[in-house]
């Protein structure tokens, strides 16, 4: 059994991830496809489980959005993650790209599906390896 606040701060960074896949779905969903929110919000959901994952197993973690950052320690707790982070790591660039007006072409339905299936496959990952108090709702 967790402590009460460190439950509370688990489960807060795996609401938020969880979060951030509802609306990545729901920008894929519109019509026309909001395909840079939705790409942020993937890199967004991939950063939050794991920095939800390196709370629960109190492991500090600088501030960043740089998804290879956070990896090795999570590797350390979960080896059997790496390939699934080592395609998450390509998710990185999209915390910042499409943030800011720019001349960068929208990211494609395709690349943003992508990206879709790659975040929600992270978050599956590491929440299966939570224990039931720190589960978010569904």
């Amino acid at each position: 059994m967790l402590p009460k606040a460190k439950t509370k701060e688990v489960l807060n960074w795996f609401i938020r991830a969880k979060r951030d896949l509802t609306i990545a779905n729901m920008n894929l969903a519109n019509n026309p496809p909001i395909t840079d929110d939705a790409v942020f919000h993937c890199q967004q959901a991939v950063e939050k489980a794991l920095k939800g994952f390196l709370v629960l197993h109190d492991r500090p973690f600088k501030k960043t959005h740089i998804i290879g950052d956070l990896s090795p320690d999570v590797l350390r707790i979960a080896p059997t993650l790496e390939p699934l982070l080592k395609q998450a790591t390509e998710l990185t660039p999209y915390a910042t790209m499409f943030r800011y007006p720019g001349e960068l072409d929208l990211p494609s339905l395709e690349d943003s599906s992508d990206a879709l299936v790659i975040a929600q496959r992270v978050f599956d990952a590491i929440i299966c390896q939570v224990p039931a108090e720190a589960l978010p709702p569904k």
